[in-house]
């Protein structure tokens, strides 16, 4: 894929993870809104930010863009993942070095995040990796199988330190 689909792509889904930030309160706290929003500060809340806005938008270009690779379900779904861990892990080490968050550090940690689901996107298209129908249906599944997550724990989260808001 071209770099101005990656250029866009960074763009669209800064712009639309950060508002969607908001969209629990601007809904009203609405429940349905509250499975793929953030419904409170935890970490796995924010992972929100970056999952739903990147589905959608990958779903978009699937559907729109007419040269795709064959692994591109199985690379934008790897890299959705990707991205998420980035974000855990650069959150939880430096909050892990510094004993405290800041909220300039928590804003780069989302677009760090997108930067790294971008580039690993981008190098398992370019590389081919992911080609099979079982690669595609797993990245499908396990897609799946988050979103249902998402939603359960949004409103009954595990009593585990990823899941607690720190307001």
């Amino acid at each position: 894929m071209k770099a101005k689909y990656y250029i866009t792509e960074f763009i669209i889904i800064g712009i639309c993870g950060t508002l969607w930030h908001f969209l629990y309160e601007w809904t009203g706290n609405s429940a349905v809104i509250g499975i793929i929003a953030p419904v409170n500060e935890s970490t796995w809340e924010h992972l929100k930010l970056l999952f739903f806005p990147s589905l959608i938008y990958s779903a978009a270009e699937y559907f729109s863009v007419p040269e795709k690779p064959e692994n591109y379900i199985s690379a934008s779904i790897a890299g959705i993942f990707a991205g998420m861990a980035a974000i855990t892990s650069f959150f939880y080490t430096y909050t892990g070095i510094i004993g405290k968050n800041f909220m300039v550090l928590d804003i780069f940690s989302y677009f760090f995040g997108l930067f790294i689901m971008l580039y690993t996107k981008h190098k398992i298209i370019q590389h081919g990796y992911f080609l099979s129908a079982a690669s595609k249906y797993f990245f499908i599944i396990l897609t799946a199988i988050s979103s249902v997550l998402f939603g359960i724990w949004s409103f009954y989260p595990p009593d585990i330190a990823i899941f607690v808001s720190p307001v």
